[in-house]
């Protein structure tokens, strides 16, 4: 067996995803899915992650060949953590990733990884063929993947995004993937009506949750396609509101959905941008397949709308938010669309 050794994150074998920050001693992973991909050959490896969190841990997960195999709640200060022990030796490839999304009011929800420690061999893999960037909310966030259907508590613990359709299409691509993703919040407010909770707000900086993160984000990640699962929330907004004026309300989502497609266009030039929505309710699929088509037509050309399949009651899992089989027709629908349009090979 070959000695155990302790190496930087930092070392040029690993390949690291989504919109961290850096420095000489490691990388802070704020989104979720951000995190290290890896070919290793050993029996045993432990990464060293440092999080700052108050109340809600974050999670991790490690990936062995593009499948979840084990998730781990984060201690808050700095520790080891196992992410292989008593394998074969044979080479695999390792994604050790974030499972949660920034948390309001929580510290920091910072996680730092610094170092590895194993008796193995890491590997520098071939560029990921494809890259794309998410954008959503819980759905995105993998929230209600792991837990029984009737599970009704908030908490980290349900949030697994390494189940969820973006790691699924990951998967299916070998893409390279980044998320930017928050439960609660749509396009143009949360669900509770606050305008100024929406993803457009953010999305020009690294992580505005966090000290340390909110910087302008240097928009390096340059995918070549750009998803976006939003709606879910605005809907719920608008059932508050009195019926006199939910029809206003729909031009407003529909106003602030093809301003953020015109962002989303000036800082992905290369992207094609998908609009999705629908896994937990139809409402508004009307409002966003027509601000694709007015986004069209004021010249944000290669972008699209796909109505993605709605989650039937009995197939939910925990707080009332699709479950597995959901996410895998969403994946499946998602691919069957990239292939259509020749933005995939058939053979993907």
């Amino acid at each position: 067996m070959k000695e155990w050794t302790r190496e930087a994150v930092t070392i040029s074998e690993l390949r690291i995803n989504g919109r961290i920050a850096s420095d000489e001693g490691g990388y802070h992973l704020y989104w979720p899915l951000s995190g290290a991909k890896f070919q290793y050959s050993g029996q045993d490896l432990l990464v060293q992650i440092t999080s700052e969190t108050h109340v809600f841990p974050i999670y991790m997960a490690v990936l062995v060949d593009r499948k979840p195999v084990t998730r781990f709640p984060l201690l808050k200060g700095t520790y080891w953590y196992p992410v292989l022990q008593s394998m074969d030796g044979s080479l695999h490839e390792i994604e050790i990733v974030r499972e949660t999304q920034p948390i309001e009011n929580n510290g920091e929800c910072d996680c730092y990884l610094t170092h590895f420690r194993g008796n193995g061999s890491f590997r520098v893999m071939k560029p990921a063929p494809l890259r794309i960037e998410f954008i959503g909310d819980s759905i995105t966030c993998g929230e209600g993947i792991v837990g029984a259907c009737g599970n009704q508590e908030w908490n980290t613990l349900y949030l697994s995004p390494s189940s969820a359709y973006p790691q699924l299409l990951s998967s299916a691509l070998g893409a390279d993937i980044q998320a930017i993703s928050m439960g609660g919040w749509g396009v143009y407010s949360d669900w509770q009506n606050n305008k100024d909770r929406n993803i457009p707000a953010i999305y020009e900086r690294t992580c505005a949750f966090t000290q340390a993160g909110n910087t302008p984000y240097d928009f390096s990640f340059d995918p070549d396609i750009v998803i976006v699962n939003l709606g879910t929330n605005d809907h719920t907004a608008m059932q508050l509101l009195p019926e006199s004026e939910r029809y206003q309300r729909m031009t407003e989502i529909e106003a602030e959905t093809v301003a953020f497609m015109g962002m989303l266009r000036k800082h992905n030039p290369n992207a094609f941008i998908l609009w999705t929505y629908g896994m937990a309710n139809q409402t508004l699929s009307g409002v966003f397949r027509y601000a694709v088509i007015q986004a069209k037509r004021e010249g944000i050309d290669r972008s699209g709308y796909l109505r993605l399949s709605e989650c039937e009651p009995e197939k939910q899992g925990s707080r009332n938010h699709p479950g597995f089989d959901n996410h895998r027709k969403a994946c499946d629908r998602i691919l069957g669309y990239l292939k259509k349009f020749g933005l995939i090979s058939s053979e993907q």
